[in-house]
């Protein structure tokens, strides 16, 4: 009888392990998607902010007050996606490198693109 326990015992333990790696999973791919949501509302933000200063360019308008409005907004949009890298980054067990921002594994001593030397956690 102890026999059937310790085997129960161990496939719930493996169920448990399977069902957190793919809620882990699952995380990983809403913080993606939503990344890339993000990222998009971004370069739009960029386009209009460009039309913008070339409308003001090329003829009378004055769109100072708009930009500045279309930049605070792109600013709390920038604020919202580090966030989301690095939430992204923990799940992932990446860490970014000092010198060029390239992804690298967290623990990192050298960083394998430009080879600079990363600071010890």
């Amino acid at each position: 009888m102890e026999l059937w326990e310790d085997i129960s015992k161990k496939v719930g333990d493996a169920a448990s392990k399977v069902g957190r790696g793919a809620e882990k999973l699952t995380d990983i791919a809403k913080l993606k998607y939503n990344l890339t949501v993000r990222q998009g509302k971004l370069e739009k933000q960029f386009e209009a902010i460009g039309r913008l200063h070339y409308e003001e360019l090329t003829s009378e308008a004055d769109n100072t007050e708009v930009i500045a409005e279309i930049v605070s907004e792109t600013e709390a949009l920038k604020g919202e996606i580090a966030e989301l890298r690095e939430k992204l980054d923990d799940l992932t067990g990446a860490a970014h490198c000092a010198k060029c921002g390239v992804r690298i594994p967290r623990g990192s001593a050298f960083c394998p693109s430009c080879g600079e030397k990363q600071p010890e956690e």
